[in-house]
């Protein structure tokens, strides 16, 4: 998301240069500086939601696994029942697993790709209001800006000397 924020901050100062030259073009004698700080907040975004799901379905099973256990050790009777070998018995052991039949590789590409396109809509779903309101957030920042520096240009403005006095032409 942080690529889209930085190319809305790319096109609102594209647009903000646009604005600066076309006031440079109607009124050449003026300089006009925006305010890059004042009128582009761009807002964070936040997280995006999307989902995907397996392209096969998985269930839940059992397998056996066979386990030797010990279960105690006699006296041999080469070694002059001196020596001891230990006794095991096998066991089974249950254990739970998760069973699933892979689809083909078309098939999971045709799966994906199907999901990937819902995803994007999803996506599409809740940028594009946040788009907007940042759009009109700017726009409106423009036109407060445009509105105070028209008010203060039509403001009278008087002309002094350095001494306090009216000058005369």
């Amino acid at each position: 998301m942080n690529r889209l924020q930085d190319a809305i901050e790319c096109v609102f100062k594209f647009h903000l240069d646009d604005l600066k030259k076309g006031t440079q073009e109607k009124a050449p004698n003026f300089e006009i500086n925006f305010s890059e700080s004042e009128l582009m907040k761009v807002n964070f975004i936040g997280k995006v939601d999307f989902s995907f799901v397996a392209g096969f379905p998985v269930t839940m099973g059992t397998w056996k696994k066979p386990e030797q256990e010990k279960t105690g050790s006699k006296r041999i009777w080469w070694t002059l029942w001196i020596g001891k070998e230990d006794l095991y018995q096998t066991k089974m052991k249950e254990l739970d697993c998760e069973n699933a039949t892979i689809s083909s590789i078309d098939d999971l590409e045709l799966a994906w790709t199907l999901q990937k396109n819902r995803g994007e809509s999803e996506v599409l779903k809740q940028v594009a209001p946040w788009f907007h309101n940042q759009l009109i957030q700017f726009n409106q920042s423009v036109d407060i800006f445009q509105s105070n520096s028209s008010s203060i240009a039509s403001q009278p403005t008087e002309i002094y000397t350095s001494k306090g006095e009216h000058p005369t032409f």
